[in-house]
């Protein structure tokens, strides 16, 4: 058999032959081509072989890529299953942690418990220590006066000279606030002259057990305060009280406080002793030239000064029992640094220190 056309080139069709699966055309169509068509048909063909060709490359392409974002993946997954691995580490560490928490904050909670059981024990402890130091107030229909006949009155008047006027003991408050004033046009009247003292027991004498544990006898001067009659029951009373202010060189500051019931009452002399100069129902003129009759409200918040001074440790138990009766009075316990000025070595607390052999300086 011979072909149809002689000028057609071997080599072409032996190509053409060796792919079929490029070529479109069924063998016997192919031989009955002419040159010029066949030619166009290999060209035409030519473009699909290289498309082909392409699409081969492209997949070998897009093998490697996938192969590559694989192997990141796998790594990717490794590293989180590391990392993973790791965070169990953690998260073990963290509840053995927790767990040492938990045992703490039991602990805690039964130290606590025992503080809590150590502050009641202590507050009764306390209660119990403070309870040997606390006195009672004196009503004032009770309160016995020391006049100038008895031996302690003189040890009193012996101790504060600076309240001794023409030999006689005189008020440390009303002489030191009122020494000089206009007796309502009738001429000056002095304090001094009239307002004539009695001896005050701080740490009263029914309670000289208390002086004893404090260091002192009931009838040391230094527990005694010489006191208008009528200052003298209304302190024993404890409705009213002395704190101490400052200390300046020779003298010490106390502070006077009284209760607000009594500060509308008026100063009366209640033991029948009358001075002339004054009457009998009440001691007057506070303001130049007035009639204004003397209450305790006019000594409420005044400073009075003194060189020799009693037993601080008498003034805060006695300043302790007024405000456990007036609340509206000074707390000592919250005055400590005060009592301090007058007695270095003072404990407001009267708890840790054996007062017995202390002094005042």
């Amino acid at each position: 058999m011979e072909l149809s056309h002689p000028n057609l080139d071997r080599d072409v069709l032996t190509w053409c032959f060796g792919r079929p699966d490029l070529f479109p055309v069924e063998m016997g169509d192919m031989l009955t081509l002419t040159g010029a068509e066949l030619k166009a048909l290999l060209q035409q063909d030519a473009v699909t072989r290289l498309f082909h060709s392409l699409q081969m490359a492209s997949g070998d392409i897009d093998n490697a890529a996938n192969d590559r974002v694989l192997q990141k993946l796998e790594e990717v997954l490794n590293r989180m299953t590391r990392l993973e691995t790791k965070v169990d580490g953690l998260q073990t560490k963290v509840d053995g942690l927790q767990t040492k928490v938990d045992g703490l904050q039991t602990k805690v909670g039964g130290l606590e418990t025992k503080v809590d059981g150590l502050e009641e024990a202590m507050g009764t402890f306390r209660w119990a220590l403070e309870d040997q130091y606390r006195i009672l107030p004196v009503a004032e229909d009770d309160a016995s006066s020391t006049h100038a006949s008895n031996a302690w009155h003189q040890q009193v008047k012996d101790y504060y000279p600076q309240f001794v006027v023409n030999n006689t003991l005189v008020c440390c408050v009303l002489s030191s606030l009122f020494a000089k004033m206009d007796h309502g046009g009738l001429g000056t009247v002095s304090f001094e002259r009239w307002c004539f003292a009695v001896c005050e027991h701080i740490i009263p004498r029914k309670d000289a057990d208390v002086a004893r544990k404090l260091g002192f006898g009931k009838d040391d001067p230094q527990n005694g305060l010489p006191l208008f009659g009528h200052l003298e029951k209304t302190y024993q009373a404890g409705c009213w009280s002395l704190m101490p202010a400052d200390q300046s060189g020779f003298f010490v500051e106390f502070t006077i406080y009284v209760s607000d019931e009594l500060r509308h009452e008026t100063f009366k002399y209640r033991d029948g002793t009358v001075v002339a100069a004054c009457p009998m129902h009440r001691s007057y003129s506070y303001y130049s030239r007035s009639n204004e009759e003397l209450t305790f409200g006019h000594l409420h918040g005044k400073t009075i000064r003194m060189q020799k001074h009693p037993y601080a440790r008498s003034l805060f138990v006695k300043a302790k029992m007024a405000h456990s009766r007036h609340q509206e009075l000074p707390n000592p316990d919250d005055n400590g640094s005060k009592f301090r000025l007058v007695c270095a070595r003072m404990n407001p607390l009267l708890l840790r220190e054996d007062w017995r052999h202390q002094t005042d300086r």
